[in-house]
């Protein structure tokens, strides 16, 4: 979007190209009606309203305000907090504020711009809360009631146990919405047998609504690779890859007559109320990493840690490989979040990949680690068949993917260990850091996973 400008302007220069590219596009004095249908001939794009400042802008202006926007963002930290638009707002409304002074001295401030950008930045209201995410989980298990950090995973009887009066207070609201927003609720919420909260501060609602979904994805992932995808195939987030529960198909014979066939399923997982013993026996020792995970996803904090890019990354990927229907495109996923993990150089791929992968998921295991080596690099050599349209069959996709998928969460959890460690020590600012930390150290770790650099 901001190609043209050069990537290290300050904010500062920024705004102040943005407010001189503004006054070039006002109306001089005496503008006739001529000046203004040739004006609305031209390219130009429309500010936000909710101020008095004329409202047609260049392409170029609109460019730089947006820019702007990002970075007021990123230096009040608040990129995972805020929208875009809401800076622009922030800033439309400084330089509006500001006029009055400019009008008498003669000159727009770009200091005093973004100084009243940011106040407003910080008065941005927020929607801190427990943010819902329906999921199609495990119908067998009733009694959920788990949690890792700020997410709560709560079965359907556990939810409204918890939250149903809550519920049931906006339906006998007076007034419209209330019952409406209800009866829409209940009607949305019944195909869905679980329910993960995440607990969002400081966020606007927007973000908020991402953040939740990020988190509540990584809280499933965890499950997914305790479990495995023969058993969390159908898992899936509402409003994401959510299999339709009820089915009709028809085809047409030969005579025209049409043939129909009705299906009901998939149901989600086939987990019963045990699912939470189990995780806990596998995974209870990772505890506070996992949720030191969950809280700092949460939180919006550290927008532009490279630890924290790479580890939201993976995680998507993670999430949409599992929630993949084709099987093909699982396995291209699921080594990419490898890949992410791994924060390889572009130039270095499949061979260093399996044995970054082997030193994160090995502990000590040289046995496991010579597998986890086989089977990565198998993995990526279908990959790249697949990728490079040179064919593969579906069975041998399949194939790769369990393979991979069978060491997935001790990669996975050496992994979050490497990135928690390299954090700790060198708190990186640029993936060139994170990648010279994994050169360094990667290999010690395979041998000693618990000493302190």
């Amino acid at each position: 979007m901001t190609s043209g400008f050069p990537v290290s302007i300050r904010l500062e220069d920024t705004v102040q190209l943005y407010l001189r590219e503004w006054v070039s596009g006002l109306p001089p004095i005496g503008a006739t009606t001529d000046w203004y249908r040739e004006r609305m001939r031209q390219p130009h794009a429309l500010l936000e309203s909710g101020t008095t400042l004329w409202n047609l802008i260049t392409p170029k202006a609109n460019e730089l305000l947006s820019k702007s926007a990002d970075q007021l963002l990123e230096r009040a930290g608040e990129q995972r907090r805020v929208r875009r638009e809401t800076a622009r707002k922030c800033l439309l409304q400084a330089q509006e504020a500001h006029l009055t002074k400019a009008k008498r001295t003669g000159r727009l401030s770009e200091h005093a711009v973004i100084a009243g950008a940011m106040k407003r930045l910080a008065e941005v209201p927020r929607a801190d809360g427990s943010y819902t995410i329906p999921i199609c989980f495990a119908p067998a298990a009733k009694k959920s009631r788990f949690r890792i950090g700020p997410v709560a995973i709560l079965s359907r009887a556990e939810f409204e146990q918890e939250h149903g009066d809550a519920i049931e207070k906006i339906a006998a609201d007076s007034g419209w919405f209330g019952p409406k927003a209800v009866g829409e609720w209940s009607l949305y919420s019944k195909k869905y047998d679980h329910f993960i909260l995440v607990d969002i501060r400081k966020h606007e609602a927007d973000m908020a609504w991402k953040a939740a979904r990020d988190v509540a994805e990584y809280a499933l992932n965890l499950i997914r690779m305790r479990f495995g995808f023969y058993h969390t195939d159908d898992v899936r987030v509402g409003d994401g890859f959510v299999w339709e529960t009820k089915r009709v198909k028809v085809r047409f014979e030969e005579t025209g007559a049409a043939n129909f066939s009705l299906s009901n399923g998939p149901l989600a997982s086939h987990l019963d109320d045990g699912w939470m013993d189990h995780f806990d026996s596998d995974f209870g020792g990772e505890a506070t990493l996992f949720g030191s995970l969950a809280l700092w996803m949460a939180s919006g904090d550290d927008a532009t840690s490279p630890v924290l890019e790479r580890l939201r990354y993976a995680n998507t990927l993670i999430a949409e490989a599992f929630s993949e229907p084709h099987d093909r495109i699982r396995l291209v996923r699921l080594v990419a979040s490898l890949e992410a993990l791994a924060a390889l150089p572009r130039e270095q791929k499949a061979e260093n990949l399996a044995w970054r992968c082997a030193y994160a998921g090995g502990w000590t295991d040289c046995g496991r680690a010579v597998q986890i080596v086989d089977d990565v690099s198998h993995a990526y050599r279908v990959r790249s068949a697949i990728v490079h349209g040179d064919g593969t069959s579906n069975d041998e996709a399949i194939s790769a993917f369990y393979k991979l998928e069978r060491h997935l969460s001790h990669i996975y959890i050496g992994f979050l260990h490497l990135y928690a460690k390299v954090q700790h020590r060198y708190r990186p600012k640029h993936i060139r850091h994170v990648r010279e930390a994994f050169e360094r150290h990667i290999q010690y770790f395979f041998w000693d996973p618990e000493a302190v650099w």
